[in-house]
């Protein structure tokens, strides 16, 4: 499917439009809508967020996240994130020039305890190679940081997490340690994004 190529380009527009075409060819085709949630919904989610176009790419998201941990659906690890992002927001930028694009806002402790078991699954999924300190699970570490920053500003109570987070990275990336995985991060990307 082109929309494919043009989310590996971040031509997010194309992307949008051909995923568009795709979901209006299948309207109404009972056989292909599991399809259509499972692959072309979440790839439009990610083409709205990345034109930061947030309220929208939410509106796509939110209903292929479960709401509870009695809902058995599984969702990629990817519709996860791009759904905490459209909840919490993120920070994009390099280090010198940071901007904050703001999530919608609601259910930060939902979007808390879905990136906790993402940073768990992605330390598992490493423990015979460096555990929990790979590139993507920095990642994930600064993105529920973030999210309790966030968080942190509407609900007080959520202070003491987000300080915790934040010294947390704080301590590792200025650990002498860590100059390897910077480079292998690529470009010092870990202390620029933190």
């Amino acid at each position: 499917i082109e929309s494919g190529l043009y989310l590996e380009l971040a031509d997010w527009a194309k992307a949008e439009e051909a995923l568009r075409a795709t979901l209006k060819a299948f309207e109404g085709a009972a056989d292909r809508a599991a399809d259509l949630e499972k692959f072309v919904k979440p790839d439009l989610g990610e083409a709205l967020l990345g034109q930061k176009r947030v309220p929208e790419a939410f509106a796509v998201l939110d209903p292929l996240v479960p709401k509870d941990d009695a809902d058995t659906r599984k969702p990629s690890s990817s519709v996860i994130r791009n759904w905490c992002m459209a909840v919490a927001g993120w920070i994009e930028g390099d280090g010198v020039q940071n901007v904050e694009v703001p999530g919608v806002g609601g259910d930060l402790k939902r979007v808390t305890e879905l990136l906790n078991k993402l940073v768990d699954a992605e330390k598992a999924k490493n423990e015979e190679g460096r555990g929990a300190w790979s590139c993507p699970w920095y990642q994930l570490k600064f993105e529920l940081t973030f999210a309790y920053l966030v968080w942190s500003r509407t609900d007080a109570s959520q202070k003491a997490s987000a300080k915790r987070l934040v010294d947390d990275l704080a301590s590792q990336l200025g650990d002498a340690d860590m100059k390897d995985m910077a480079k292998t991060c690529g470009d010092d990307t870990l202390r620029k994004r933190f």
